[in-house]
Protein backbone atom coordinates (compact mmCIF):
# COMPACT_ATOMS: atom_id res chain seq x y z
CA UNK A 1 0.00 0.00 0.00
CA UNK A 2 2.81 2.33 0.92
CA UNK A 3 4.60 1.43 -2.30
CA UNK A 4 1.47 2.20 -4.38
CA UNK A 5 1.14 5.61 -2.81
CA UNK A 6 4.76 6.37 -3.59
CA UNK A 7 4.19 5.50 -7.23
CA UNK A 8 1.20 7.81 -7.43
CA UNK A 9 3.16 10.64 -5.85
CA UNK A 10 6.00 10.02 -8.28
CA UNK A 11 3.75 10.26 -11.34
CA UNK A 12 2.01 13.31 -9.91
CA UNK A 13 5.33 15.09 -9.51
CA UNK A 14 6.30 14.22 -13.07
CA UNK A 15 2.94 15.52 -14.35
CA UNK A 16 3.27 18.81 -12.47
CA UNK A 17 6.83 19.35 -13.65
CA UNK A 18 5.80 18.59 -17.22
CA UNK A 19 2.94 21.05 -17.05
CA UNK A 20 5.19 23.75 -15.66
CA UNK A 21 7.74 23.11 -18.39
CA UNK A 22 5.08 23.20 -21.11
CA UNK A 23 3.59 26.40 -19.72
CA UNK A 24 7.02 28.02 -19.61
CA UNK A 25 7.81 27.01 -23.17
CA UNK A 26 4.39 28.13 -24.41
CA UNK A 27 4.77 31.42 -22.59
CA UNK A 28 8.19 32.00 -24.11
CA UNK A 29 6.84 31.26 -27.57
CA UNK A 30 3.98 33.65 -27.02
CA UNK A 31 6.36 36.32 -25.79
CA UNK A 32 8.42 35.85 -28.92
CA UNK A 33 5.31 36.07 -31.16
CA UNK A 34 3.51 38.82 -29.27
CA UNK A 35 2.13 41.51 -31.59
CA UNK A 36 1.52 45.18 -30.80
CA UNK A 37 -1.84 45.99 -32.37
CA UNK A 38 -2.67 49.71 -32.68
CA UNK A 39 -4.99 51.88 -34.72
CA UNK A 40 -7.95 54.27 -34.77
CA UNK A 41 -11.68 53.50 -34.64
CA UNK A 42 -14.00 55.66 -36.80
CA UNK A 43 -17.73 56.08 -37.31
CA UNK A 44 -18.61 54.50 -40.68
CA UNK A 45 -21.30 57.12 -41.35
CA UNK A 46 -18.81 60.00 -41.49
CA UNK A 47 -15.58 58.03 -42.15
CA UNK A 48 -13.63 60.78 -40.36
CA UNK A 49 -15.25 61.08 -36.91
CA UNK A 50 -13.25 59.09 -34.32
CA UNK A 51 -15.07 57.11 -31.65
CA UNK A 52 -13.95 57.30 -28.04
CA UNK A 53 -14.54 54.72 -25.30
CA UNK A 54 -14.69 51.81 -27.75
CA UNK A 55 -14.01 48.48 -25.99
CA UNK A 56 -11.49 46.08 -27.57
CA UNK A 57 -11.33 42.66 -25.83
CA UNK A 58 -9.25 39.55 -26.68
CA UNK A 59 -10.21 35.90 -26.21
CA UNK A 60 -8.04 35.90 -23.08
CA UNK A 61 -10.31 38.65 -21.67
CA UNK A 62 -7.61 41.25 -21.83
CA UNK A 63 -8.25 44.48 -23.61
CA UNK A 64 -8.33 48.24 -23.73
CA UNK A 65 -10.49 51.22 -24.73
CA UNK A 66 -9.96 53.98 -27.26
CA UNK A 67 -9.22 57.53 -26.16
CA UNK A 68 -11.19 60.60 -27.28
CA UNK A 69 -9.26 60.54 -30.57
CA UNK A 70 -10.32 56.94 -31.22
CA UNK A 71 -6.76 55.67 -30.77
CA UNK A 72 -5.81 52.39 -29.08
CA UNK A 73 -2.79 50.11 -28.48
CA UNK A 74 -3.05 46.48 -27.37
CA UNK A 75 -0.70 43.49 -27.06
CA UNK A 76 -2.14 40.45 -28.86
CA UNK A 77 -0.95 37.05 -30.06
CA UNK A 78 -1.23 35.44 -33.51
CA UNK A 79 -4.51 33.71 -34.38
CA UNK A 80 -6.29 35.70 -31.70
CA UNK A 81 -9.74 37.22 -32.19
CA UNK A 82 -10.72 40.64 -30.86
CA UNK A 83 -14.21 41.94 -30.12
CA UNK A 84 -14.65 45.65 -30.87
CA UNK A 85 -17.85 47.05 -29.35
CA UNK A 86 -19.45 50.40 -28.63
CA UNK A 87 -22.93 51.50 -27.54
CA UNK A 88 -25.12 52.20 -30.56
CA UNK A 89 -22.89 50.29 -32.99
CA UNK A 90 -22.62 46.73 -34.25
CA UNK A 91 -19.89 44.62 -32.62
CA UNK A 92 -16.94 43.88 -34.89
CA UNK A 93 -14.66 40.81 -34.78
CA UNK A 94 -10.99 41.23 -35.73
CA UNK A 95 -8.80 38.20 -36.49
CA UNK A 96 -5.06 38.54 -35.88
CA UNK A 97 -3.18 36.58 -38.57
CA UNK A 98 -0.02 34.63 -37.82
CA UNK A 99 1.78 36.18 -40.79
CA UNK A 100 2.31 39.57 -39.15
CA UNK A 101 5.89 40.72 -39.56
CA UNK A 102 7.99 42.82 -37.18
CA UNK A 103 5.48 42.22 -34.39
CA UNK A 104 3.43 45.31 -35.28
CA UNK A 105 -0.03 45.65 -36.76
CA UNK A 106 -1.71 48.98 -37.55
CA UNK A 107 -5.29 49.27 -38.77
CA UNK A 108 -8.22 51.66 -39.20
CA UNK A 109 -11.50 50.24 -37.93
CA UNK A 110 -14.96 51.49 -38.94
CA UNK A 111 -17.98 50.67 -36.77
CA UNK A 112 -21.46 50.57 -38.30
CA UNK A 113 -24.24 52.30 -36.36
CA UNK A 114 -27.05 50.12 -35.05
CA UNK A 115 -30.70 51.19 -35.42
CA UNK A 116 -32.95 50.10 -32.60
CA UNK A 117 -36.65 49.52 -33.27
CA UNK A 118 -38.80 49.74 -30.17
CA UNK A 119 -42.27 48.30 -29.92
CA UNK A 120 -45.22 50.62 -29.51
CA UNK A 121 -45.83 51.53 -25.88
CA UNK A 122 -49.13 52.98 -24.65
CA UNK A 123 -48.92 54.78 -21.32
CA UNK A 124 -52.18 55.37 -19.48
CA UNK A 125 -53.14 55.82 -15.84
CA UNK A 126 -56.57 54.33 -16.52
CA UNK A 127 -57.11 50.60 -16.46
CA UNK A 128 -59.83 50.66 -19.12
CA UNK A 129 -58.55 52.02 -22.45
CA UNK A 130 -62.09 52.32 -23.84
CA UNK A 131 -63.06 54.54 -20.92
CA UNK A 132 -59.99 56.68 -21.56
CA UNK A 133 -60.90 57.02 -25.25
CA UNK A 134 -64.44 58.18 -24.43
CA UNK A 135 -63.13 60.73 -21.95
CA UNK A 136 -60.65 62.04 -24.51
CA UNK A 137 -63.26 62.37 -27.27
CA UNK A 138 -65.73 64.11 -24.96
CA UNK A 139 -63.13 66.51 -23.66
CA UNK A 140 -64.17 70.19 -23.83
CA UNK A 141 -61.41 71.94 -25.74
CA UNK A 142 -61.39 75.71 -26.00
CA UNK A 143 -61.05 76.96 -29.55
CA UNK A 144 -57.79 78.64 -30.39
CA UNK A 145 -58.21 82.36 -31.11
CA UNK A 146 -55.86 82.34 -34.09
CA UNK A 147 -57.63 79.34 -35.61
CA UNK A 148 -61.01 81.05 -35.22
CA UNK A 149 -59.72 84.22 -36.90
CA UNK A 150 -58.21 82.19 -39.72
CA UNK A 151 -61.49 80.33 -40.26
CA UNK A 152 -63.42 83.62 -40.31
CA UNK A 153 -61.04 85.05 -42.90
CA UNK A 154 -61.49 81.99 -45.09
CA UNK A 155 -65.28 82.22 -44.83
CA UNK A 156 -65.16 85.92 -45.73
CA UNK A 157 -62.97 85.22 -48.76
CA UNK A 158 -65.35 82.51 -49.94
CA UNK A 159 -68.34 84.84 -49.54
CA UNK A 160 -66.63 87.62 -51.51
CA UNK A 161 -65.72 85.15 -54.24
CA UNK A 162 -69.37 84.08 -54.58
CA UNK A 163 -70.81 87.62 -54.54
CA UNK A 164 -68.20 89.55 -56.50
CA UNK A 165 -69.21 91.17 -59.82
CA UNK A 166 -65.72 91.31 -61.24
CA UNK A 167 -65.04 89.12 -64.22
CA UNK A 168 -63.07 86.00 -63.53
CA UNK A 169 -60.54 84.29 -65.74
CA UNK A 170 -63.25 82.01 -67.11
CA UNK A 171 -65.42 85.03 -68.01
CA UNK A 172 -62.54 86.69 -69.86
CA UNK A 173 -61.81 83.46 -71.73
CA UNK A 174 -65.46 83.11 -72.76
CA UNK A 175 -65.54 86.73 -73.99
CA UNK A 176 -62.39 86.18 -76.04
CA UNK A 177 -63.86 83.05 -77.66
CA UNK A 178 -67.08 84.94 -78.49
CA UNK A 179 -65.08 87.75 -80.05
CA UNK A 180 -63.23 85.30 -82.32
CA UNK A 181 -66.55 83.68 -83.27
CA UNK A 182 -67.99 87.09 -84.23
CA UNK A 183 -65.02 87.71 -86.50
CA UNK A 184 -65.90 84.58 -88.46
CA UNK A 185 -69.63 85.41 -88.63
CA UNK A 186 -69.25 89.07 -89.66
CA UNK A 187 -66.29 88.53 -91.97
CA UNK A 188 -66.26 91.39 -94.54
CA UNK A 189 -68.93 93.29 -92.58
CA UNK A 190 -68.98 95.75 -89.76
CA UNK A 191 -69.31 93.90 -86.43
CA UNK A 192 -72.25 94.98 -84.26
CA UNK A 193 -69.99 96.28 -81.53
CA UNK A 194 -68.44 98.70 -84.06
CA UNK A 195 -71.74 99.99 -85.47
CA UNK A 196 -71.98 102.68 -82.81
CA UNK A 197 -68.52 103.94 -83.72
CA UNK A 198 -69.45 104.08 -87.42
CA UNK A 199 -72.62 106.03 -86.66
CA UNK A 200 -70.65 108.49 -84.55
CA UNK A 201 -68.13 109.02 -87.35
CA UNK A 202 -70.88 109.47 -89.96
CA UNK A 203 -72.69 111.97 -87.77
CA UNK A 204 -69.48 113.91 -87.34
CA UNK A 205 -68.87 113.99 -91.10
CA UNK A 206 -72.41 115.18 -91.78
CA UNK A 207 -71.97 117.96 -89.27
CA UNK A 208 -68.93 119.11 -91.24
CA UNK A 209 -70.95 119.63 -94.47
CA UNK A 210 -71.94 123.31 -95.16
CA UNK A 211 -75.52 124.38 -94.74
CA UNK A 212 -77.65 125.91 -97.55
CA UNK A 213 -77.07 129.42 -96.24
CA UNK A 214 -73.33 128.86 -96.13
CA UNK A 215 -73.46 127.58 -99.72
CA UNK A 216 -75.37 130.68 -100.90
CA UNK A 217 -72.99 133.04 -99.14
CA UNK A 218 -70.01 131.27 -100.63
CA UNK A 219 -71.55 131.43 -104.11
CA UNK A 220 -72.24 135.17 -103.79
CA UNK A 221 -68.67 135.86 -102.70
CA UNK A 222 -67.42 133.82 -105.61
CA UNK A 223 -69.57 135.80 -108.11
CA UNK A 224 -68.44 139.11 -106.67
CA UNK A 225 -64.84 138.02 -106.91
CA UNK A 226 -65.31 137.06 -110.54
CA UNK A 227 -67.00 140.36 -111.28
CA UNK A 228 -64.17 142.29 -109.67
CA UNK A 229 -61.65 140.37 -111.74
CA UNK A 230 -63.56 141.16 -114.89
CA UNK A 231 -63.68 144.85 -114.00
CA UNK A 232 -60.00 144.95 -113.36
CA UNK A 233 -59.36 143.13 -116.57
CA UNK A 234 -61.56 145.52 -118.55
CA UNK A 235 -59.89 148.58 -117.01
CA UNK A 236 -56.46 147.32 -117.77
CA UNK A 237 -57.46 146.57 -121.34
CA UNK A 238 -58.47 150.26 -121.92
Amino acid sequence: MFRLNNIRIYYLIIFVVGMMFATTVFGQENEEKRIVFSGIVYDSDSLIRPLGQVNIITLQHTGTSTNYKGEFTLNVIPNDTLKVSHIGFHTMSIYIPSTVKDGKLVAKLFLVSDTLNFEEVVISSLKDFEYFRKMFLNMDIQADKDLVNAQNNINLSLYEARTTTESTTEDKLEAALQKEANKSIYYGQIPPEHMVDVIKVATGLVSLLPSKKEKDDYYKRYINMKNQNNIVYLKSSD
